[in-house]
């Protein structure tokens, strides 16, 4: 466990001064400031310091937690990179140096404003960066530029991600205990590409074309069946209850249609985005043309397109290849079952244009979808260049909370990770020493998920790094989140004229009254009151001073009616008592005694004793 970071002599110029000298900071201080016994009697003659330290403090598997805490630009950010990037010393328990590289670090930041990756010189081969921008940048792999289409790739698979996670039954259910809500029904939208027949090759282009108008011609004949409904059904309700029937039936069967659709056209997306290195190299088996297809009467969608993909292969420099045949069909397949056992799912029509459609499936069936195209893809990686547009957009069957959702994507980007780690095994370190580094994590939190958080990482990180050793530090200014944090696990920082000073007066955080921390001058410089509010506030109380004061001095000051009205609104406007009592008491020193003044003072009053006895009673 790391107990001290050692900072050499001007090593951290950027934070600590170009001429600072070496720095020792503590992370986990064992060292008891005062003896209980001594306290619980005072006459006892016991002055023996104890071990802070208690074991299993911080739950299964986490060794400690600390903090890192300071001003707006102490360097809190700049400094936690420090540690992520080796730029400054391990020290354990026992006084020894513990080498950098002897731990698996993983570094995360929830916030996109920059690009944190560590310095390519730096010997990071042990970090992993899990920041918004690096996980931004590994979504897109393909993408364009784009912002737009960059950002719809990165959420589907942030949701991707998101359901990998809720398939561990023993994460999920306690996510749920911990307040999150369930993710019961994914919608999942199909995409469709058009594009022209510029790439593929010259023997398939026919085929393609061919797939192309038989979806279109089924696309009218169901436009002519409906439309030609009414003229053999009398009865208004036969006919509504019938057509209806029909109608879903025909629905379903087209949905299927246009999900084979969606990926012939993503195979000839593919084709397109690999370029024309293939235009010539493109056969049928016995030279069969799509002559074939038309003499045979072989015209359903699924089965033409299937013995295109038995027939259809490539030939370069005398190596043959076909299409990735078994992975194509299987993601077919895959999808028509979920239809097959979906009843809803949402027929959008848009015509002339094609068929857009939307069907809900839970979390395992959309797992399978994932998987079907993932496959799908990578065997097309293999001889050809893979777009990143993504097949299917998925959302949630409940609009998550920004909270909410962070909290799920948290979680998901580090379980992701265990996978990863078993495919990299040999390039990293094999450690059971995990340091996680979080940077502001918390930042974007409604107050109740910062409440929340650091039980919820102590609860759901041992799950997620089975049997691994953790340590956490974080970065934060948020009292919420300190006071599950003892003051000895913090490090306080603080904003110097020119450079940053290592704070030695430890504030009192340990299960400390949150509006305590939040008076501390250290969290919120100037007081508990939002800006505008204070500043109406001081506004009255300077008129209230002027009138009290010339009043005093038997001095007049002409005064609206309006004016005073508006004053006496902006008190009443007041919601904090205390505030509210002291400004009704100034209005009526000004002004004299007023009974409606009085009355609401005598109610406030009231109100605020019959709460406090609720309170007491409760």
């Amino acid at each position: 466990m790391i107990s001290e970071i050692h900072i050499p002599k001007g090593t951290l110029p950027y934070i600590f001064g170009s001429d600072h000298e070496a720095l020792t900071l503590n992370l986990v201080n064992e060292a008891m400031d005062i003896d209980l016994n001594y306290i619980e009697n005072k006459n006892s003659s016991g002055s023996k310091r104890e071990s802070k330290y208690i074991s299993n403090f911080w739950g299964e598997n986490i060794q400690s937690v600390s903090a890192i805490v300071g001003n707006n630009g102490a360097g809190k950010s700049t400094l936690l990179k420090a540690i992520r990037d080796g730029n400054c010393q391990f020290i354990g328990t026992d006084g020894e140096e513990i080498p950098h590289n002897s731990k698996l670090i993983f570094y995360y930041n929830s916030i996109l404003g920059y690009d944190d990756t560590p310095n390519t010189r730096s010997k990071t081969k042990n970090v992993l960066t899990l920041s918004k921008f690096s996980i931004l940048q590994n979504d897109r792999e393909y993408a364009d530029s784009e912002f737009s289409r960059f950002l719809k790739i990165h959420n589907n698979a942030m949701l991707e991600r998101i359901f990998r996670l809720i398939k561990n039954k023993k994460i999920y259910a306690k996510l749920l205990e911990l307040g999150l809500p369930t993710i019961n029904n994914i919608k999942i939208k199909i995409n469709h590409s058009n594009k022209d027949y510029y790439n593929i090759p010259d023997t398939f282009k026919p085929f393609f074309q061919y797939f192309k108008d038989d979806s279109e011609r089924k696309q009218k004949d169901v436009e002519r069946i409906f439309e030609s409904k009414d003229n053999s059904i009398n009865n208004e309700k036969e006919f509504y209850e019938k057509s209806l029937y029909e109608r879903k039936s025909i629905e379903k069967h087209l949905f299927k249609e246009n999900i084979i659709e969606a990926v012939i056209k993503r195979v000839h997306l593919i084709f397109e985005e690999t370029g024309n290195i293939y235009i010539r190299e493109g056969f049928i088996r016995g030279g069969k043309t799509v002559e074939y297809l038309k003499t045979k009467n072989i015209c359903g969608l699924e089965e033409a397109f299937y013995w295109f993909l038995d027939n259809a292969y490539i030939k370069v420099n005398n190596i043959e290849f076909q299409l990735p045949v078994q992975e194509i069909k299987k993601l077919i397949e895959v999808l028509l079952s979920k239809i097959e056992k979906s009843n809803e799912f949402d027929f959008l029509r848009n015509y002339p244009n094609y068929h857009n459609y939307v069907f809900n499936a839970n979390n395992f069936n959309t797992l399978e979808i994932i998987d079907a195209y993932q496959d799908f893809t990578k065997e097309f990686k293999k001889h050809f260049k893979v777009t990143d547009e993504p097949l299917f957009n998925f959302s949630t069957d409940r609009e998550l909370s920004s909270g909410e959702k962070l909290m799920y994507e948290q979680f998901s980007i580090f379980n992701e990770q265990v996978s990863r780690i078993e495919k990299k095994r040999d390039k990293l370190n094999n450690t059971d020493e995990y340091l996680i580094l979080l940077d502001e994590a918390d930042v974007c939190f409604h107050p109740l998920w910062k409440k929340k958080y650091i039980n919820m990482l102590l609860e759901i990180l041992p799950l997620i790094f089975v049997n691994k050793k953790l340590q956490i530090i974080f970065t934060t200014h948020d009292p919420l989140t300190l006071s599950d944090i003892p003051h000895q696990n913090i490090l306080f920082l603080g904003k110097g004229e020119n450079y940053t000073k290592v704070l030695t007066n430890k504030r009192k955080t340990f299960g400390a009254n949150i509006s305590n921390l939040l008076a501390d001058s250290f969290f919120l410089e100037d007081g508990l009151v939002g800006d505008f509010a204070k500043k109406k506030i001081e506004e009255v109380i300077h008129v209230l001073n002027k009138m009290i004061e010339n009043k005093n001095n038997n001095q007049h000051i002409d005064i609206s009616q309006e004016e005073q009205q508006r004053i006496r609104k902006l008190i009443r406007m007041v919601d904090e008592h205390i505030i509210q009592s002291k400004l009704i008491k100034m209005y009526n020193e000004a002004f004299g005694p007023s009974i409606d003044n009085e009355i609401q003072e005598l109610e406030e009053r009231l109100n605020y004793l019959k709460n406090l006895k609720n309170k007491t009673h409760d």
